[in-house]
C-alpha cells in the first residue's frame, strides 16, 4: 500500500488522542487500513449498534484517519469507510496570545475559485476520482470543484477571492500567497519549464519559472488511487508584497508595493495564478491542495501585521 501521511498540529492532538483512546475505535482504524466497509458492516463485524459505529466512524473521521464516501445503493446511499493511513506526523506552531498576533493566515482550496478561464490540457481531481472530464474546460464550471485537490491546465487562470479578515487595515506590513505548484505535461517530465505568474488585486507580481512537472516519486499525500503516471508533487513558492516591492521568495520580482494594492478599500485581495499567452515558456500549471503533493496546505494568503497606523 503507497504510505499515505496525516498531519497534526499541536492544537490538534487532543482531537487524535482522543479518537484513538478507544480499543473499539483503535481495532475499527486497523480494520479500516486494510478493508472498505459499510458502517452496518463495521456494527456487525464488532458487535455495536449502528449508532455506536455511526459515533466511532465519525470520532475517527474528524482526527483524519478515516474517509467516508456516500454511494448509491439499492434503498437509497450506504456510507463506505476506509483509511489509507500509514504514519503520523505532528507538527509544532508556536502559540500566539491575541494581543501578540503578528499575522493572519487564510487558505482557500485550490478548486474554489470564482473565476477563471483554461485551455486544455485541462482538469481536477479530488481525493476520490476525477471532477468532470479531462481537457474539458466546461468541467472547471462544475460544483463538485469545491472538492477539487489538484487542478490543471496549459493556458489562461485561475482566480481566487481571498478575505482580509484585519480590524485595522492600517497596520499591515505585507501581504504573501503561497501554494504548491509545478509545470503540467499530459504525463510528467521533469524538463518542461514553465513560466507561472501571479497577480494581486489585477496587478502582475511576478513570475515564477517552473523547471518541470516532477514525477520521479511518489508524492507524500497523494491518495491512493492516483498512479505513478500523473503530476506527483510541486514547489512550494511564495510571492510576497511589501512596501518597497514584491518578491518570490525572498528575491525581488517587481516594483508592486503594498500601497498599489489598495486594500484598505475592499474586504479582499484577488489573486490570480496563470499562464500568460506570449510567456517564454508555456509549459501549462498545477495546483495542488492539502491533500495532494507533498505539503499539506492549500493555497495560503499571509498578511503580516505591525502596530497600529498613524
Amino acid at each position: 500500500m503507497p504510505d499515505t501521511v496525516v498531519f497534526i498540529d499541536n492544537s490538534e492532538i487532543a482531537t487524535f488522542v482522543k479518537a484513538l483512546h478507544s480499543p473499539v475505535r483503535r481495532e475499527i482504524f486497523e480494520l479500516l487500513r486494510t478493508r472498505t466497509l459499510t458502517v452496518n458492516q463495521v456494527a456487525t463485524k464488532f458487535g455495536i449498534s449502528q449508532s455506536s459505529a455511526v459515533t466511532h466512524i465519525q470520532a475517527l473521521e474528524k482526527a483524519g484517519l478515516v474517509s467516508t464516501q456516500l454511494v448509491p445503493a439499492k434503498n437509497g446511499v450506504k456510507k463506505l469507510c476506509s483509511s489509507g493511513i500509514e504514519s503520523v506526523v505532528v507538527v509544532f506552531r508556536p502559540r500566539l496570545e491575541p494581543a501578540a498576533q503578528s499575522r493572519v493566515v487564510t487558505e482557500m482550496p485550490v478548486g474554489l475559485f470564482f473565476d477563471h478561464e483554461v485551455r486544455p490540457t485541462c482538469g481536477m481531481a479530488s481525493e476520490t476520482g476525477f471532477i468532470g472530464y479531462a481537457d474539458h474546460p466546461a468541467s472547471f464550471l462544475d460544483s463538485r470543484r469545491r472538492l477539487a485537490q489538484i487542478i490543471w491546465f496549459e493556458f489562461g487562470y485561475v482566480e481566487y477571492r481571498m478575505p482580509v479578515t484585519v480590524q485595522r487595515p492600517g497596520t499591515i506590513q505585507s501581504v504573501a500567497v503561497s501554494a504548491e505548484i509545478c509545470s503540467e505535461f499530459p504525463r510528467h517530465n521533469a524538463d518542461w519549464p514553465s513560466d507561472i505568474t501571479v497577480w494581486m488585486n489585477g496587478l502582475e507580481i511576478g513570475t515564477f519559472r517552473s523547471p518541470g512537472d516532477p514525477g520521479d516519486r511518489r508524492g507524500h499525500l497523494n491518495p491512493a488511487w492516483w498512479g505513478p503516471g500523473s503530476t506527483q508533487y510541486g514547489f512550494l513558492k511564495e510571492w510576497r508584497v511589501t512596501p518597497d516591492g514584491s518578491f518570490i521568495d525572498g528575491v525581488r520580482a517587481s516594483d508592486v508595493v503594498l500601497a498599489d494594492l489598495s486594500i484598505e478599500s475592499q474586504p479582499s485581495i484577488r489573486v490570480r495564478f496563470g499562464i500568460k499567452d506570449d510567456a517564454e515558456f508555456t509549459g501549462g500549471i498545477n495546483i495542488l491542495g492539502s491533500r495532494f503533493g507533498n505539503y499539506p496546505q492549500d493555497i495560503r494568503l499571509t498578511v503580516e501585521l505591525g502596530g497600529a497606523s498613524g
